[in-house]
């Protein structure tokens, strides 16, 4: 988090991360820092404009050349950037994210009284103006209830549900099957992006990885190999026979029934995120279970 929670989220917490479509408000917030920044020097060593006739020094960003650079890797988003003109959502977090990898935070603002008082900037810190951004675009988020958030590196990520958070974030996978743990992080990866197909993608990952750990135990082949993997798991029938029917039955029922194991025209369509959240939680429960109970992952 950020800024100092206000004084609703303290009394009654934050408010639930749900919305997966970018608000005007937050779009807002955003044009509203993007020219905080341009005023402020925040773009100025990536875009630096060297108006001084006294010697080479910045003293501002060039705002026409940031457009340029902004426009050239974001087409579809209008410049200027304006409150009134709300982009798509993945368009508006793509532009987030080049606005992370521009912006730095001039350490000494002087004022130059010589032909026409104006200030030069220098001694930036890509670090702080970085950390200072991401935390301003967070709040930003957070407050708008948006499922999304800025990362350190850059990147934007979809917020993990918070009955899947702890489990995909300390997970390691460390089977001796290289394949399966590729498969396992794939999964991971795509299942934070912002995209809903990039996040679709991800429960096609997760299931790909099931299939293979299922056959991981000798002989190396179904029925026998899972049933290699059951008996590792617990000695206790009540346990094997539960287990038993969620792979075979109705984890089997998913892949099958939904557009997620092959792709026959006859299979359901996931067209929600919650769907997705639902079948993802599931499968890799079972999954973390398998991998934690064989000694192949933590």
């Amino acid at each position: 988090m950020g800024g100092t929670p206000y004084f609703g989220e303290r009394e009654r917490g934050a408010a639930p991360r749900t919305r997966e479509e970018l608000t005007a408000a937050a779009w807002g917030g955003i044009v509203a820092e993007v020219t905080r920044l341009l005023r402020t020097g925040g773009f100025a060593e990536s875009f630096p404009a060297q108006n001084c006739r006294d010697g080479p020094a910045i003293t501002g960003c060039d705002a026409h050349h940031f457009y340029l650079a902004l426009q050239a890797e974001h087409p579809s988003v209008t410049t200027p950037l304006t409150a009134e003109l709300l982009p798509a959502t993945i368009a508006a977090l793509e532009v987030v994210e080049f606005l992370h990898h521009n912006v730095t935070k001039p350490q000494s603002i002087t004022t130059h009284e010589w032909y026409g008082e104006h200030q030069h900037f220098g001694d930036f810190s890509r670090a702080v103006g970085r950390g200072e951004f991401t935390a301003k675009i967070n709040d930003i988020f957070r407050r708008q209830g948006m499922v999304f958030e800025l990362q350190a590196d850059g990147r934007v990520a979809r917020v993990f549900p918070p009955v899947l958070r702890e489990a995909l974030v300390s997970a390691e996978f460390t089977s001796e099957d290289v394949e399966l743990n590729r498969l396992l992080e794939t999964a991971r990866q795509r299942f934070g992006g912002p995209d809903f197909h990039t996040r679709y993608d991800a429960l096609r990952s997760l299931w790909d990885a099931f299939e293979r750990l299922r056959t991981l135990e000798p002989p190396r082949r179904l029925p026998e190999s899972a049933d290699a993997l059951i008996a590792r798991v617990s000695t206790e029938p009540a346990i094997r026979e539960m287990l038993e029917s969620e792979m075979r039955k109705d984890l089997n029922s998913f892949g099958n029934g939904f557009f997620i194991r092959h792709a026959r025209v006859d299979q359901a369509t996931i067209d929600s995120s919650e769907m997705i959240d639902y079948l993802f939680h599931r499968l890799f429960s079972v999954i973390r279970l398998l991998l934690r109970s064989t000694g192949r992952g933590q």
